[in-house]
Formats: structure tokens, sequence, C-alpha cells
């Protein structure tokens, strides 16, 4: 395990070198975002999910990863509608607290935690966080943010979303059986190769210079509290009561331990939240994953 982790901190270190080196050129890092966002994490989840084979889906795994983050959007929409959170705090609030770096982070060590069989099973959990997200945690931010929700608009947007559809055609992929083979498949296999060095220098490139928290304490504490502790905790529950321990499940917890998303930054530009509170929390959140990861490993030997 030590060797993949040391690997996942090398590549980390260096996104923390170049952007020293660069301090002005937001763009490449810009590129880097797009790249990944639109290209590399589309092209690694179905590459992943067309190889797996679904009969290992249950209801309990289901529950065990759509649960967290639904209790956790309710939790915060609640939150909302008792006026103990500004509108556009909430909303900013359910997307980094749910939108977990189950890809750029989460791939890599599920290898590094299990094998790299175990990223066919991120691959599939992944997908289904993004499913929620994208459908259910999206539709309540809209509900937040506009006074009159248009549905169609709401349909549209979901479904122009590139990690769900990625996500659907994976599982569809999966589901039916279909193999992906000759230059398709090792056109995939290429972009794949790209994806987690690249969003492992993204994230560290995103967290540089994001260290004075001073007018987001309250919320960045908060978000990370939910997002490294509550939704683990509500996912080794959901196991513990299904008593189960195979290696979905084992993902599963791993996948919910993961700091917020760097693609949480391009979610909230889109739909126009607050960039500065998500770029803040995937910093502290970040690096907060760091120092718990030696408690991660003792509740994983505990639990498994």
């Amino acid at each position: 395990m030590i060797i993949p982790f040391i690997k996942i901190l090398f590549f980390f270190a260096a996104g923390l070198l170049f952007v020293r080196l660069n301090r002005e050129n937001e763009q490449i890092y810009n590129f880097l975002n797009k790249y990944l966002y639109y290209f590399g994490l589309p092209a690694i989840i179905v590459y992943k999910l067309s190889s797996l084979k679904l009969s290992s889906f249950s209801f309990c795994l289901a529950a065990a990863n759509i649960a967290p983050i639904a209790i956790t959007a309710l939790a915060l929409f609640i939150l909302f509608k008792t006026k103990i959170l500004l509108a556009n705090t909430a909303a900013t609030l359910i997307i980094v607290s749910t939108l977990g770096n189950t890809v750029y982070l989460g791939f890599p060590a599920s290898a590094a935690f299990f094998s790299e069989n175990a990223i066919g099973y991120a691959a599939m959990i992944s997908s289904m966080h993004n499913l929620v997200i994208f459908t259910f945690c999206l539709l309540l931010v809209k509900i937040i943010t506009q006074d009159n929700l248009s549905f169609p608009l709401f349909i549209n947007h979901t479904l122009k979303n590139p990690v769900l559809l990625s996500s659907l055609a994976g599982l569809c992929l999966a589901g039916f059986s279909i193999n992906i083979s000759g230059l398709p498949y090792e056109i995939l296999s290429d972009i794949s190769k790209t994806v987690i060095p690249l969003s492992l220098i993204t994230l560290g490139w995103s967290i540089y210079g994001k260290y004075s928290f001073k007018r987001f304490l309250k919320p960045v504490l908060g978000a990370c509290a939910v997002k490294l502790l509550i939704l683990p905790f509500i996912c080794a529950l959901t196991i513990h009561l299904c008593q189960e321990i195979t290696m979905e499940f084992k993902v599963s917890l791993l996948e919910h331990t993961m700091p917020a998303a760097v693609m949480a930054l391009t979610v909230t530009r889109e739909l126009a939240l607050d960039e500065e509170l998500a770029s803040k929390t995937i910093a502290a959140s970040t690096a907060a994953y760091f120092i718990l990861l030696p408690l991660y490993s003792r509740i994983f030997e505990i639990l498994f």
C-alpha cells in the first residue's frame, strides 16, 4: 500500500510545484479541469465500467451509496428552508458536501487500498454517486436558486452533463454485456492512462494558496465534517446493517471518505454559485483527508 500512496503524493506535490512556478497562468489550470471534466473523466468511467459485471449490484449496495448523499442534501435543503443557511451558501454546500473526489483521488486510492481490479468497482460506485448528485441534488439546488423552477431547462441542463452521460453509458454497456474492442477500446485505454496523474496534479494545483479560511471558516468546517465524517459514517452504518464485507462495499466506504471534488469548482461556476467557498472547501477537505488517512485505514481494519 505504501508505494501506491507515494505515487499519489508525488503527482499531488507536482501540482503544487507547477502552480508555484506558474502562479499567474490560470489558463493551464482551467484547461486541465475542462479536459478532465469533459473528456478524461467520462472516458475512464466508460472504459472501466464497460468491462465490469453488474451481478454484484444489489439493493444494499444502492442504499449504501444513495442514502448518505440523499440524506446530506435533504438536511442542507431543510437548513435553507428554516433560514439557517442563505440560498447561495446552501446550494454551494449541497454540491461540495456530496460531490466527492471519487475519480481524481478515488480511483488511485482504491488501487492503493485494495488492487487495480478495485478501480472497476470504484467506477460503478462513482457512477451511482453521479446519478444521485446530478439529478436529485441538482434538483434541490435549482429549487433553492430559482424562484420559478423550469423543469424543461433543468432536464436539458442535466442531460448535457458529461459525467452523468458517461455514467449512464458505462452502466448500459455493463448491463447489456457490450464489450468495447478494437480502436475505440485502445483510444479509451490511452485517455484513461492520463486521467489519474493529471487529476492528482490538478488537485495539488487547486489547493495552492487557498489557506486563508477566515470569512468561510464555519461553512468550510461544516462541509468538511459532513464530507469526511458524516457521509462515511452513514455509509458504514448501512454496510453494517446489511452485513456485507465484499469488495464493492469496501470500495463504497472508501469512495465516501473522499474530499470535495475538484470538479465541484467547475459545477459551482456553471451554476453561478459561490466559487470561493467551493475552492476553500476543496482545499481544506483535501488537506484534512490526508491527515485522516490513518484513521480511515484503522476503520477499514476494524470493519473488514
